[in-house]
């Protein structure tokens, strides 16, 4: 494992000092694929704990139809599960005064989410530098969305809940090519627009649209491989 781990270095290291010819003309063809991962702990004055945390892996791949300019076809799955806890507030009748009265109960809560997503886009290259590339990316995507909840009130069985739905957005995100040599670079998206619709559904009970955007949003980082086919 170790030599490939300096086989691997000393690729890099060399692509510094290759010149890099053009991957980016029409006719070329790229793949890649991307490895994101969150993880959070907390714990209260109380010393109740929660936790969360979310994988995503994603593989995609384009065509340049024409320089600098490119088709692209991707999908993603991802899992997040966040494991806590929450006070449930009870009806407990009426007070001499006529206010409602409550009781509360500690409740330890789990979330599972699972995403499965497609997409179609285009993207534009603009050169930077030799190495460099600012990246202008468009997609419209299709996620399908599973969503769990277990509920275990203190002394009670644990109830459990399911739900799905399906989601359409558009996305524009800019992002960051590096070079390692003539056929690897490494990419990044930051931030960017989305704007989603999401139909009527069990989960839903009417249609609605959402807007977001982010100068920050969730560091993406992938590998892509370039070729001519």
């Amino acid at each position: 494992m170790k030599q490939l781990t300096y086989i691997f270095l000393l690729v890099c290291l060399g692509s510094l000092f290759t010149p890099l010819m053009a991957q980016l003309t029409k006719g070329q063809g790229f793949l890649g694929g991307n490895l994101s991962f969150y993880n959070n702990n907390y714990k209260n004055a109380l010393n109740q704990k929660s936790s969360g945390n979310s994988t995503n892996i994603g593989v995609y791949g384009g065509h340049f139809f024409k320089d600098n300019v490119a088709y692209t076809l991707g999908a993603s799955i991802s899992e997040s599960k966040d494991v806590g806890f929450n006070y449930v507030y009870t009806p407990a009748g009426i007070s001499a005064s006529g206010e409602q009265l409550y009781t509360s109960q500690y409740v330890d809560t789990k979330r599972i989410y699972t995403n499965l997503g497609l997409s179609v886009g285009l993207s534009r290259f603009v050169p930077l530098s030799e190495r460099f590339y600012f990246v202008l990316a468009a997609s419209f995507g299709a996620n399908f969305l599973r969503n769990e909840s277990t509920d275990t009130p203190q002394g009670q069985t644990e109830q459990v809940s399911k739900s799905s739905q399906t989601n359409f957005s558009l996305n524009f995100n800019p992002g960051l090519v590096y070079f390692l040599s003539p056929r690897f670079g490494l990419n990044g998206s930051f931030g960017g627009l989305s704007l989603a619709y999401q139909p009527k559904s069990s989960y839903n009970t009417s249609a609605s649209f959402s807007g977001n955007f982010s100068t920050t949003g969730i560091l993406g980082i992938g590998v892509s491989y370039f070729f001519r086919p």
